[in-house]
């Protein structure tokens, strides 16, 4: 998981045309209201509509609790071929949309988990003889 602030998020109101080049780097991007509410995960295959506010292409969030395993994050994700799960503090929420009792902590994708398979894969290497 990383920070939610370090998710980037952006503003649910934005254009798509304003913010195209983001998703280059990022294959889904959180969004976030005027409160810091996650009201949304916009992915690049659903960028269609340059002129179009973000979050008119965006999906409700799959929210977890923060007591939620990494085995079931990563079988949520896969289940539900989605690209980001948001993870929240809130006591009476499980795989459900987010709410106003929720609050963002952070993000995990399998992105994410790619890349600390890959530092932690080379880190090994290193450190094998021979490797």
């Amino acid at each position: 998981m990383i920070p939610f602030r370090e998710s980037r998020p952006l503003g649910a109101d934005l254009i798509l045309e304003n913010v195209a080049m983001r998703f280059l780097k990022d294959s889904a991007v959180p969004l976030v209201n005027d409160w810091g509410s996650c009201v949304g995960i916009v992915h690049s295959r659903d960028c269609t509509k340059m002129d179009s506010p973000l979050l008119s292409m965006a999906r409700p969030p799959l929210c977890v609790p923060c007591s939620t395993s990494l085995e079931h994050v990563i079988d949520l994700l896969l289940r539900e071929k989605c690209e980001m799960v948001v993870v929240v503090k809130s006591g009476n929420m499980y795989e459900g949309s987010y709410t106003s009792s929720s609050r963002p902590l952070g993000v995990f994708s399998l992105g994410i988990l790619s890349e600390a398979t890959a530092n932690t894969a080379n880190t090994h290497d290193e450190c094998v003889p021979g490797a």
